[in-house]
This record gives C-alpha cells, sequence and structure tokens, in this order.
C-alpha cells in the first residue's frame, strides 16, 4: 500500500532502527501518525485522509491540506464528523527519541528457571 502525499513512502522514521539491528514492522495504518510532525492519533488521521482522498487530493500533499499551509495556506481547515480539529489536534502520541528519557521507561523481565 502507497499513500498518496507523503513526502516518503514508508516514512523515514519507520527505518530508523535498521542500522542497529532493531527491526521492526510498521503496520500500514501507522504511517500517517508516524508521518506527522504533530504525531497526532493515527485512527484520526486516516479519516481526514480518507476525505482528502473523496476531494480529489486537493493540493496534492496530504499534510499542507490538513493544516492549511504550503500550497493550501489561507484555506479553512478541514473538518470531519466526528472528529473536529480540537479532537484531532489534542490526541497526540508520544514518540521516545530521547535516549536519557528512554532510561526512564526501560523496563527488564526476568525469567525464572
Amino acid at each position: 500500500y502507497e499513500y498518496i502525499g507523503l513526502k516518503s513512502n514508508p516514512p523515514e522514521m519507520v527505518s530508523r532502527g535498521v542500522s542497529r539491528g532493531n527491526n521492526s514492522l510498521l503496520h500500514r495504518k501507522a504511517w500517517l501518525e508516524v508521518s506527522d510532525k504533530y504525531h497526532r492519533y493515527g485512527k484520526y488521521l486516516r479519516g481526514y485522509y480518507r476525505k482528502w482522498e473523496e476531494e480529489g487530493y486537493p493540493h496534492g500533499m496530504f499534510f499542507d491540506w490538513l493544516d492549511s499551509k504550503g500550497s493550501a495556506a489561507g484555506e479553512k481547515l478541514p473538518v470531519i464528523e466526528g472528529c473536529d480539529r480540537k479532537k484531532l489536534d489534542s490526541d497526540t502520541v508520544a514518540y521516545i527519541t530521547d535516549g536519557e528519557e528512554q532510561e526512564r521507561y526501560r523496563i527488564f523481565i526476568r525469567m525464572k528457571r
């Protein structure tokens, strides 16, 4: 599956761990969330992406259309039924990339033998 209107498919962030041997697969439904610089919740982004498709891919780039930036600057922000802008913009996912912050969340599992 390839998303139209994203700068890279898959997004660069998907391949970050590959050089360290930490390979993981990213489900195609998560690509929008990972690609979004604000990391808004993927379920909501997919609803907006479907609306963008239905409207014929206005302005070429999905996030330009979504945030009224770039070629869509000055346009009214899109809103879909069931997910207003406040909900879209406030529900975000935290990606912890800072090593020190990662340490705060690290867990160790010890197996009893």
